[in-house]
């Protein structure tokens, strides 16, 4: 998979002809498949696909990052979503497959890298002292 996209980021695709990519059928380095799709890119690979995902004009952009910044929407706790529908907990989570290792992590430089890195994570997080609440993308191993 990293190939591909370093290849466009770092080989000189001009930014505006970067596109996403979903990779349907993974396998690892060591031949485990996957049944869980990895996309790459599909955030922000180029300003059109970021307008896009926005939903909103490019030049509307910043206006509405402003906005929703002033004006965060509370967190809805909810108690049956689509991403509870399997859950392992507790000793499940050893079995092969059933942990992180059932997830298909790119690792974007074989051999150099000490972690698989999971790039563009949704952490949600709360401050302790103030109780503000906040969600965002971050890279994490």
């Amino acid at each position: 998979m990293h190939p591909l996209v370093r290849w466009q980021f770092r080989g000189g695709i001009e930014e505006k002809d970067r596109k996403a990519f979903l990779f349907t059928n993974v396998t690892d380095s060591k031949g485990r498949t996957y049944d869980i799709p990895v996309v790459v890119g599909a955030i922000a690979a180029n300003e059109e696909i970021y307008r896009i995902g926005m939903g909103v004009p490019l030049e509307k952009i910043e206006e509405t990052w402003q906005r929703a910044m002033a004006a965060p929407i509370k967190p809805k706790l909810v108690e049956d979503a689509p991403c509870q529908e399997i859950v392992y907990t507790g000793d499940d989570l050893l079995k092969p497959g059933q942990g992180l290792d059932g997830i298909p992590v790119p690792i974007s430089t074989p051999g150099w890298d000490n972690a698989s890195v999971h790039d563009a994570l949704a952490v949600h997080h709360q401050r302790s002292d103030s109780g503000i609440q906040n969600m965002g993308n971050y890279r994490a191993k």
